[in-house]
């Protein structure tokens, strides 16, 4: 067969004068998957990221009320977001709302479940938004004595004794929680998961120092501090024990302002 010529007849019938499809491939990261540094990286690279006051991360967690199964909804919601914006982008100055139910077509019930959220929160909030709430859902599990960190390793939840406890408590109390542990919870969830068995040896202070300068954050004051028997296979009870003195905090906050 003249298999060239074959060729050029059915170039010359089907193709020749038609327009061309410029195709692009774009990748889509599923709500599993958003949970990585490199999504995250991706949309922060299209719509530049900006924090959300503490004024306003009060007032959103006040209005969810501790609820798990509302504050579960507004992760999975902004899962699925994430996994968009990380893909095609959009405008930082939109609501995050309106992204939501008109762009995604998410149902009312999937929405951000706070007046505040919906007022305050637009796609340039996304990830601020995502890191307040996996830490309140993670905060709210180990109040009641569920596993906050599923995926997490056995080999990061060996326990301190009772005397090491208190020494890092001491050293806790004098570093701001609010600082600590979104930086805590972010690298148990983003970071730690990927990490080889060896850091379990490596002391806590060291592995999260190295963290921070990786990620270009700044350090968080007093955390030099934390022994160096305090090791990576603690995590968990470093975890438990910031959470702790967070709620006792903010509790007698609360009690001062009643």
């Amino acid at each position: 067969y003249d298999w060239a010529a074959l060729e050029r007849q059915l170039i010359d019938r089907f193709l020749r004068g038609r327009p061309f499809v410029d195709f692009r491939e774009e990748r889509f990261a599923f709500s599993r998957d958003t949970r990585e540094d490199t999504v995250f990286a991706s949309l922060a690279e299209k719509i530049p990221q900006e924090p959300i006051s503490r004024v306003i991360e009060g007032q959103i967690i006040t209005d969810l009320r501790s609820s798990l199964s509302d504050v579960c909804d507004v992760l999975s919601s902004l899962d699925i977001a994430i996994g968009f914006l990380a893909s095609s982008g959009g405008q930082e100055g939109r609501q995050l709302k309106s992204y939501l139910h008109e762009t995604l077509k998410l149902p009312k019930e999937r929405g951000l479940k706070s007046p505040t959220a919906e007022q305050h929160c637009h796609l340039s909030h996304t990830l601020a938004l995502w890191r307040l709430m996996a830490l309140e859902k993670a905060k709210i599990k180990s109040r009641n004595k569920q596993e906050p960190f599923e995926q997490m390793s056995d080999i990061f939840k060996e326990k301190l004794s009772s005397s090491d406890v208190a020494q890092l408590n001491r050293i806790l109390r004098k570093i701001d929680m609010d600082l600590f542990l979104p930086r805590l919870l972010e690298m148990v969830l983003l970071n730690v998961k990927h990490a080889k068995e060896n850091i379990v040896s490596m002391s806590f202070n060291e592995y999260f120092e190295l963290y921070l300068e990786e990620k270009g954050l700044e350090q968080v004051p007093g955390t030099e501090n934390i022994s160096d028997d305090v090791k990576m296979k603690h995590l968990k009870a470093v975890w438990n024990a910031a959470v702790h003195l967070s709620d006792d905090f903010h509790k007698g906050g609360q009690s001062d302002a009643a």
